[in-house]
């Protein structure tokens, strides 16, 4: 009986801990879930003689949660529109802030057009709501004016249906930022595809035939490509109008630009980042100077299949910071580099690893000195180095000279020169043992013992230095 009791006492424990432990994963999944927060929105344009009414319908939203809207300053009136068809009414004094009901939040305004348009582009068009990040979109576009022409956004077309009195269009996809485009002149759509769309205004342009299989990653991107002479030429996230005729190649390259730039868009205006990766991407060169700078560092010090992981690493993920692709860079080379956080600004910086040790010298820990690790070789910071040894040194940058004095010895270098001077006598050396690095000298731990006689040892983290 006291057995029976016990066993009983035993299971009931389990089951609470486990029901227990189950409430607790479902919390933090609920958790997780409501940390996404995914926001769809449903624009409807339609036409009028000498503008665009347009409705935009946020889905999805914090019901009872304070949004405040954005407008573009080509939106001189916005109206915010509950249920009923009445204003909302602003949840404090700040006439742009409102409080969704059931999740949705309604704004209707006017595009104003001017007269005897061939064309229409429009950028800057949409309202915003601040702090939110638009997943998916869809646009209806309700046409009875211009009907002659042909309405294009950088979405895919999901239904046009041509009625008595008007057209009807539906666009829908992934995206928030999105250009709408019109022109007179009707276009074709020439090729579709899961990545793009292509449209022509001349009707033989079919260049769906000659398209080889793009070499393309799955992803969130999405692209428009226009080839038509009725609008300058412009590329825009999500949609390309150019005169000149469209390339496998040509389009390749663009979406692949689109979808990296879509990657990096939390890196400020950095567009090398897209050229570098697609350029990667499809082993081709650079089309900017920058790009292909870095592409030769990553060249000169990553092998082939390291610069594949690195593109592979960027392709699996939503959006990248320059920080990330460095700490990237240290996994493959476990050591530490800031290669491209540095690039960020208008100079060149090259591509160097660190060795994280600390570095003692004759037992004391010396601060801010960097050592970089070139083909599995440790290379000092000269200067750095040799005055917490207590050398006195000068400089003459326009002779690369670098004067050495301790006690009753001094040591000329000529940091270009595989040469020294000791003492008024000059001595030849096998190879150069400097390194120029952005400014930097930097000597390596060969030269730096046979011609200091300067002990190195590293173990624990630690690099130790000693005379």
């Amino acid at each position: 009986m006291a057995k029976n009791i016990l066993f009983a006492a035993l299971f009931l424990g389990i089951v609470i801990v486990c029901y227990w432990q189950w409430e607790l994963i479902k919390g933090e999944k609920g958790a997780e879930q409501s940390s996404t927060h995914l926001v769809f929105q449903q624009i409807t344009v339609k036409t009028e003689a000498n503008s665009l009414q347009v409705t935009q319908v946020f889905h999805h939203l914090k019901p009872n949660h304070e949004y405040k809207i954005l407008a573009p300053e080509s939106i001189a009136k916005w109206t915010c529109v509950n249920k009923k068809g009445k204003e909302c009414v602003s949840s404090d004094k700040d006439l742009k802030t409102f409080q969704p009901q059931s999740g949705d939040l309604k704004i209707q305004f006017f595009i104003n057009l001017a007269e005897g348009q061939h064309s229409l582009l429009e950028t800057n068009w949409l309202i915003k709501l601040q702090n939110v990040d638009v997943y998916e979109s869809k646009i209806e576009i309700v046409d009875s004016v211009f009907r002659k022409g042909t309405w294009v956004t950088a979405l895919p077309l999901k239904g046009f249906n041509r009625q008595k009195f008007i057209d009807y269009y539906v666009f829908e996809g992934r995206g928030e930022d999105l250009p709408l485009y019109w022109q007179a002149t009707p276009l074709y759509r020439t090729n579709k595809s899961n990545f793009f769309t292509l449209y022509s205004q001349n009707a033989n342009d079919q260049p769906t035939s000659s398209f080889p299989k793009l070499k393309l990653p799955s992803g969130h991107v999405y692209m428009v490509f226009i080839h038509s002479n009725e609008h300058a030429a412009i590329s825009l996230p999500g949609l390309q109008i150019s005169s000149d005729q469209l390339t496998a190649k040509r389009v390749q390259k663009v979406w692949l630009s689109n979808y990296f730039n879509h990657t990096f868009r939390k890196n400020g205006a950095n567009p090398w980042l897209a050229d570098v990766f697609s350029s990667l991407y499809l082993n081709e060169p650079a089309e900017t100077e920058k790009g292909t700078f870095i592409i030769e560092q990553l060249n000169g010090q990553l092998k082939k299949l390291e610069i594949e992981k690195l593109v592979k690493a960027v392709l699996t993920q939503d959006f990248v910071q320059t920080k990330d692709l460095d700490n990237q860079l240290g996994k493959l080379k476990g050591l530490r580099t800031n290669f491209f956080s540095s690039n960020k600004s208008n100079g060149s910086a090259s591509l160097v690893f660190w060795d994280d040790s600390q570095v003692k010298i004759n037992g004391t820990l010396v601060a801010n000195i960097n050592v970089l690790k070139i083909n599995k070789e440790l290379f000092f910071p000269f200067i750095k180095t040799m005055k917490s040894f207590g050398y006195s040194i000068k400089e003459n940058h326009a002779r690369h000279a670098i004067l050495l004095k301790k006690d009753n010895n001094q040591l000329l270098f000529n940091y270009n020169q595989s040469n020294f001077i000791y003492n008024g006598q000059k001595y030849g050396l096998l190879e150069n043992p400097f390194r120029n690095i952005d400014g930097i000298i930097y000597l390596n731990q060969n030269a730096l013992h046979s011609l200091f006689k300067i002990e190195i040892a590293k173990f624990d983290g630690e690099i130790l230095l000693s005379d």
